[in-house]
């Protein structure tokens, strides 16, 4: 039996949301528990224990699944309290750098990340703060190795063919004190960064996702699908394309 208590937040797994206001209370037979729960306004009504679930726990910095558009978001603000509903929303960044407002009951939890492992393709978030900061910020390369230095784990990432020695940003390599993992695509030699955005030789705006192992992708901020172009034919009848 799921632990909830009075005061707890709860999805109903019929629709909604709402506040646990009494139980535990076992049915008449015993056959099974129910909670009473407070939803919109003033209603209050029994929901066995099967038909709830814990309400999601969001804090920044998460990844969650945004329902109604179907994409992987990350928690970047909240939450806020509307003043016109009273619903509890957050702020999210779409993998192409929109954002959106959506409320709590349209945010699924995401397991966090992997930690970051020697051969990850990886961007820059924090470079040193000490020396030379913000020069690499931004900059994608691969995981050479990692540390944990005076308590901050960092990572030496290695940029460009990778010929050059520290501090080179074209091919060179620098220890980071932050970096993230990027989606990229590897076609005909050239690597692709899958969050980016791309401008094809008409100057359209290109957005590209895998989609079951294939990347496709779609301009004018098209909602990239199954039926969208590939990236290979993008490349060639619209390419060279070019990172913004």
């Amino acid at each position: 039996m799921a632990d909830f208590k009075v005061g707890d937040r709860v999805r109903v797994l019929s629709g909604g949301d709402g506040v646990v206001t009494y139980g535990p209370v076992n049915s008449t037979f015993d056959s099974y528990t129910m909670f009473v729960v407070k939803q919109d306004g003033d209603e209050e009504r029994a929901f066995k224990v099967s038909d709830l679930e814990p309400f999601p726990v969001l804090t920044v910095g998460d990844r969650a699944r945004l329902t109604y558009a179907d994409v992987t978001v990350t928690v970047k603000a909240g939450p806020f309290q509307s003043w016109a509903s009273g619903d509890e929303f957050w702020i999210v960044e779409y993998p192409d750098g929109r954002h959106a407002t959506p409320v709590t009951s349209s945010l699924t939890p995401l397991p966090a990340a992997d930690p970051v492992k020697v051969g990850d393709t990886v961007r820059v978030v924090v470079d040193d703060p000490n020396i030379y900061e913000g020069a690499f910020v931004g900059l994608v390369g691969t995981v050479e190795d990692t540390e944990s230095y005076r308590g901050q784990d960092r990572a030496k990432v290695r940029f460009g063919d990778g010929t050059g020695d520290h501090g080179d940003k074209a091919n060179g390599y620098w220890w980071c004190d932050k970096v993230e993992k990027v989606n990229v695509h590897v076609h005909n030699g050239v690597t692709y960064d899958l969050t980016a955005k791309y401008h094809d030789k008409d100057g359209d705006v290109w957005r590209f996702e895998d989609i079951d192992g294939t990347v496709r992708g779609e301009i004018d901020g098209r909602k990239v699908g199954m039926l969208s172009l590939s990236l290979a034919y993008a490349v060639r009848e619209y390419g060279p394309l070019t990172k913004i």
